[in-house]
């Protein structure tokens, strides 16, 4: 959009419209939406392939969270807790 070009009451509507469809489809599933953007900042800060992204999707984060606690923890804690849930 060039600066010197007015802006029209068409393109201002479009621009609202557009503001307020995705602020109600965010809000509607919030934490699918959380989730989601959580993955794509892991699958970009991490060396993550297509395939992986697909396999887990949404839980992406939290599956790259759990590898990073399995590395961290002793596996006699970890396997304590796993039998706790």
């Amino acid at each position: 959009m060039d600066p010197a070009e007015p802006v029209t009451d068409a393109k201002k509507d479009k621009k609202t419209y557009m503001r307020e469809y995705m602020k109600k489809r965010y809000n509607a599933n919030l934490e699918a939406s959380r989730a989601y953007t959580k993955s794509l900042k892991a699958k970009k800060k991490n060396d993550i392939t297509d395939e992986e992204f697909q396999l887990y999707g949404l839980h992406l984060a939290n599956v790259l969270k759990l590898r990073q606690i399995k590395k961290e923890l002793p596996p006699e804690i970890l396997d304590q807790v796993l039998r706790e849930v």
